[in-house]
């Protein structure tokens, strides 16, 4: 809907990752073993409370074919550089019990560019800043799992997986910077090429066990998850302020950084739903710990010994606990329903940056109200009123007050002042034929967690911080329209009008105004026949304004052709994905001092060709259908 603050969970369990951790995580997920993707914007009691939007639940496939099967995949593109995976999953079921495995893996190259103008504007004179960079990435990924699911009785059902991956990514950046006091004139050029060495590992283990206690629908489930993180980035930087004729202004500066960082998470959750009072009421408690330590050690070359630069260098350790209670309750009142619940959550949270011998220590207690109330006018007239009220906590990436270099005069820098952000969100959901969706909706957020800019004209030094700066207010109006034309083609069309609106303090300014967009998906299928299908995708948005920033519009398109083998076990594919190379991150800066300008397109167009075989028994079981199942109960809009 046009905001940040989404929380993305796999099989309803939080990843607790960074933004760039969480990327990489995504990246190295097999496709093939998804079966669903759930996209929610309205929230109950039962879920966590973080996430200023909505959350994002990626759910993987689970096979209940009674007997042996299985699927190998092994697909190939080709983009600027070849790119390809290949995956094999194997599933065995006999009466009570389910084994299940996959094993996938992925080798990619990548080629990115970036442009980035600025201006850094002093009483005297203006310096402008030309930077050009290529990104080139190689990564590979090997991904796992593995588990049990054993009936222990008529009425209890206990599950154990492990799962986990090894990634490993090299970059090299070759960048140079234009500098002068006018645009067409180059003053000096600052070449900073750098390389990257980064690995994440990582190992979870789960234990699940649903024990219902009646066949009336009363229900007890014991989730419990222990993850580990292992991530280590090394980077080398050369940075050379060069004349326009080579020589140098300065000496060469050559600087490296090395950045180990260990995250340990536990969660334990105990959830019970009982039929009650011609209702249902669900209750349950959780509890989680996260534990980041991240040490950063950056030194620099002088002569052929490198010494340690005590200012860029920073430890930080950061542990968080959250104590969670909830408690719904949902009853039909003829043609109406109700759903109203209340969480709590009790957060201790401690910042320490040992390289300071410094702390920020905080714990507070939350109430997060929600209800929902339904009225079915008619099995063709649907109405639903939702409230919740949301928290987005900073990432512990923001607290951290080192700096990110993206060149020597350009970087990110943490706020360890940062605090949670708390969002009031209104939704009014209207289903028309049980087919077409409308949902108009707001979002007050109040002690909003804003992207904010700074430069010192001096050093000629620009930054990008985080702050709890002013309100914000985004209001939307979601329309999803499927339609079928003819026998052969289906279509489903995805149009969000939005409206955001920002007052407060940001560099210093004081800030009031608002921006309208668009943003639009439309997905179509043309099944000719068994064999044969084609599908195409376009999607993008109107430009539009975000705190200090204009974001260009933006439009992709997607075309991809299916045949499945008469053998009905293997299918071919065929894709081409950003058709155009319109798929384009570009945004201008235009306020008070502040002027940049940032083009920027990852190597989104490619060719891919995927080979699908499947094995063994493949013919589903009929199954009773759960009427108590949750995700029935959840109203979600794409």
């Amino acid at each position: 809907m046009g905001q940040q603050g989404v929380t993305v969970t796999i099989d309803g369990r939080q990843t607790y990752m960074t933004g760039e951790q969480l990327s990489n995580f995504l990246k190295s997920t097999d496709a093939a073993q998804i079966k669903s993707v759930e996209v929610s914007t309205t929230r109950s009691a039962k879920e966590d409370a973080e996430g200023a939007v909505g959350s994002i639940n990626i759910v993987l496939k689970k096979n209940n074919t009674e007997g042996f099967n299985g699927s190998f995949i092994a697909s190939a593109a080709h983009g600027k550089h070849l790119r390809g995976n290949s995956s094999l999953s194997l599933n065995y079921k006999k009466r009570n019990t389910t084994l299940f495995g996959s094993y996938a893996y992925t080798n990619d190259k990548q080629e990115n560019t970036l442009n980035l103008y600025r201006e850094i504007r002093n009483r005297e004179n203006i310096t402008y800043f030309d930077q050009k960079a290529k990104f080139l990435e190689r990564s590979k990924n090997h991904n796992f799992r593995a588990g049990i699911e054993q009936k222990t009785s008529e009425n209890n059902t206990m599950m154990f997986q492990v799962s986990g991956n090894s990634y490993s990514e090299k970059s090299e950046n070759s960048s140079f910077t234009n500098i002068g006091s006018a645009p067409s004139k180059i003053d000096s050029i600052l070449r900073s090429p750098a390389k990257n060495d980064m690995g994440l590992d990582r190992i979870s283990l789960n234990f699940n066990n649903e024990y219902k206690m009646d066949t009336l629908g009363q229900k007890l489930t014991l989730d419990l998850d222990w993850s580990i993180f292992n991530n280590d980035a090394n980077m080398n930087y050369d940075n050379r302020m060069e004349f326009p004729d080579g020589s140098l202004v300065k000496p060469e500066q050559i600087d490296r950084s090395i950045m180990p960082t260990d995250i340990d998470i536990y969660v334990g959750k105990l959830d019970y739903v009982k039929p009650f009072k011609k209702g249902n009421l669900e209750a349950g408690l959780k509890y989680s710990k996260v534990k980041s330590d991240n040490n950063m050690i950056y030194d620099r070359l002088d002569g052929d010994v490198w010494e340690n630069i005590a200012k860029r260098s920073s430890h930080f350790v950061y542990d968080e606990q959250i104590a969670a209670g909830y408690l719904d309750y949902s009853r039909p009142f003829g043609k109406w329903t109700a759903k109203v619940g209340l969480r709590a959550e009790y957060t201790i949270s401690d910042a320490q940056f040992i390289s300071n011998d410094a702390s920020v220590k905080r714990d507070y207690l939350d109430l997060f109200p929600s209800a929902n109330i339904g009225y079915n006018m008619s099995e063709n007239h649907i109405f639903s009123l939702g409230y919740a009220k949301k928290i987005t906590r900073p990432n512990y990436r923001f607290l951290n007050p080192f700096r990110y270099y993206i060149d020597e005069k350009t970087y990110q820098l943490g706020n360890p002042g940062v605090k949670p952000q708390y969002t009031h969100g209104f939704t009014l959901n209207y289903t028309l034929m049980q087919m077409f969706n409308f949902t108009l909706g707001t979002d007050i957020t109040n002690d909003a967690i804003v992207e904010s800019m700074g430069q010192d004209s001096v050093l000629n030094e620009t930054w990008v911080t985080r702050e709890n700066l002013g309100r914000s207010v985004t209001s939307y109006l979601n329309m999803n329209i499927p339609f079928k034309v003819g026998k052969i083609w289906t279509m489903n069309n995805n149009i969000t009008g939005i409206y955001m609106h920002f007052k407060g303090p940001i560099a210093g300014y004081e800030v009031d105004r608002g921006s309208f967009f668009i943003q639009a998906n439309s997905f179509h299928n043309f099944r000719i026949n068994p064999q044969w299908s084609f599908e195409a995708s376009v999607n993008g948005n109107t430009p539009f304004i975000y705190n200090l920033f204009k974001i260009q519009g933006r439009i992709n398109t997607d075309l991809g052709a299916n045949y499945n083998f008469k053998d009905q076990k293997s299918s071919l594919k065929l894709a081409v994905t950003d058709v155009f190379r319109s798929n384009r991150n570009n945004l201008d800066t235009d306020f008070n001092e502040f002027r940049s300008s940032i083009r920027q397109y990852n190597d989104n167009q490619t060719v891919r060709l995927t080979f699908t075989y499947k094995f063994g028994n493949l013919k589903q079981q009929i199954r009773k259908s759960d009427s108590k199942n949750e995700e029935k109960d959840r109203v979600s809009t794409n």
